[in-house]
């Protein structure tokens, strides 16, 4: 990653928030080989809003273990001890931008609801590419577009004043615009890089709009690239409408090389529908 490019963009926005005390307390506690699942559990209802998501997110129909979760360690061993760890990451970058604005929050808004489509569209097409670890393509789903929260969480309000609010628009307006000398790929990976966040999940970030462009330490890696193409082709499916010839270029490239059809990934999105709101209420990140 460009450091000199991501120091200039710090100059405009301001400082990376500093890594919250919870999200430090999971990464410590889930990083240590002596750590007991017991152990992460208590670490992780030291915060009754964040204790209170994870069992409603483990009991969700993501999930199918409705009403029969009842304790954080159960709910830590169906999502994975690096599940956790990447959601508490998310809800502390997304609850950050509860100083905004309602008009700025309406923005970050579109960005959490874009993402839980993308979270959703991800694991199901782990499921079907036998992806072994659907919770993880779930949460990278999830968490893929963070950088796009941190570019307006701390940009200088009078610099987006003239942000278009039309959906269609938004998404490109806001990179065309607002990325600086670097996309917001780049930004959200160097925040998760720079809370030590897994390789995997950095590797998401950066290169969820350009997968032929990772390096080949991670292409060579089955795993990272399986899940980098997977939640990059889901948020160019989600993204339809919006997407220049050269993603669509992308897009038909990876649908080749993940052997699934347009019909099959857009039938997945269309039958899920119902199931964004229900995210929303459950994690409530906005």
């Amino acid at each position: 990653m460009d450091n000199k490019k991501v120091e200039l963009v710090l100059k405009k926005v301001g400082n990376l928030p500093s890594i919250p005390s919870l999200v430090n307390k999971i990464i410590d506690v889930t990083s240590s080989d002596r750590s007991s699942i017991l152990d992460i559990a208590n670490a992780v209802a030291t915060d009754q809003s964040f204790a209170a998501k994870i069992l409603r997110l483990a009991n969700s129909a993501y999930f199918g273990y409705s009403g029969e979760i009842s304790t954080l360690s159960q709910a830590i061993v169906i999502l994975g001890t690096e599940s956790i760890k990447n959601i508490a990451f998310g809800i502390s970058v997304f609850s950050s931008v509860e100083s905004l604005n309602d008009r700025f929050r309406k923005i970050i808004s579109k960005v959490w609801k874009f993402s839980a489509k993308v979270a959703i569209t991800s694991r199901e097409l782990a499921k079907i590419l036998r992806y072994p670890y659907r919770e993880e393509a779930f949460v990278s789903g999830l968490l893929h577009d963070i950088g796009r929260v941190i570019i307006i969480k701390y940009l200088n309000g009078r610099d987006i004043q003239n942000i278009v609010e039309c959906d269609d628009e938004f998404r490109s307006i806001l990179d065309k615009q607002y990325s600086f000398e670097i996309t917001h790929s780049e930004l959200g990976a160097y925040l998760a890089d720079f809370w030590n966040m897994p390789d995997k999940q950095v590797s998401v970030m950066k290169y969820h709009h350009n997968p032929f462009g990772m390096p080949s330490d991670i292409a060579v890696n089955p795993e990272i690239s399986k899940i980098i193409k997977i939640v990059s082709i889901a948020q160019f499916a989600c993204d339809w409408n919006n997407l220049s010839e050269e993603d669509i270029n992308i897009f038909s490239r990876l649908k080749k090389e993940l052997n699934i059809s347009e019909e099959l990934i857009f039938n997945i999105i269309s039958s899920h529908t119902g199931e964004y709101e229900l995210l929303d209420r459950n994690l409530d990140l906005h």
